[in-house]
């Protein structure tokens, strides 16, 4: 399928909210790797999501299935992330766990402070991540210092239509810019 569509490959974000034991964890890492060696005799990757919670905290289980990448969501979204001890904590583990070129951090972006909610606030239109120029900046710094060299974003505007205009912090971009060109802190 993905060379039919022409694609690079997979990202498999799998998010079951029962049954999310160590078993079904490690049914999902089996299932994982076969996708992966299937994807790599087609030349084509596989990304695979982790967080916080559920099936996609069994971050050594996970390891087992051999992705390209695995990408943090939530719990490295946003400032302090949702975790007591913060998004560094997060990271930390995914450096324990996972060989560090497999590593992406993701972050949520911040809606422009001009936009406004249309249909309440839905989590999707606001500044829920929390993130500031200092705190962003500190923290993409510090993930690049540990040898981290991926991040995905998530837009916080992804339904636009809630937020007019829509569109994502300005400031933000000389951060992920001077991450991707490796600068040092």
């Amino acid at each position: 399928m993905a060379k039919r569509a022409g694609f690079d490959g997979f990202v498999v974000d799998y998010e079951p909210h029962d049954n999310t034991t160590e078993a079904h964890a490690t049914l999902l890492a089996k299932y994982l790797a076969t996708l992966s060696t299937a994807l790599h005799l087609a030349g084509k990757k596989l990304a695979v999501c982790v967080s916080d919670w559920g099936v996609l905290n069994y971050y050594s289980i996970l390891a087992t299935a051999k992705a390209d990448w695995y990408s943090s969501m939530s719990n490295t979204y946003g400032a302090g992330g949702r975790l007591p001890y913060g998004s560094k904590l997060s990271v930390t583990r995914m450096i324990q766990a996972f060989p560090i070129e497999t590593i992406v951090v993701g972050i949520g972006t911040v809606v422009p402070a001009a936009c406004h909610c249309t249909f309440g606030n839905t989590g999707n239109c606001t500044s829920d991540y929390k993130w500031t120029e200092a705190s962003l900046s500190s923290f993409v710094d510090w993930v690049a210092s540990q040898g981290v060299v991926g991040l995905s974003l998530w837009r916080a505007d992804i339904y636009p239509r809630y937020c007019e205009p829509s569109g994502v912090e300005q400031w933000m971009f000389p951060i992920f810019q001077r991450f991707l060109a490796g600068a040092a802190p």
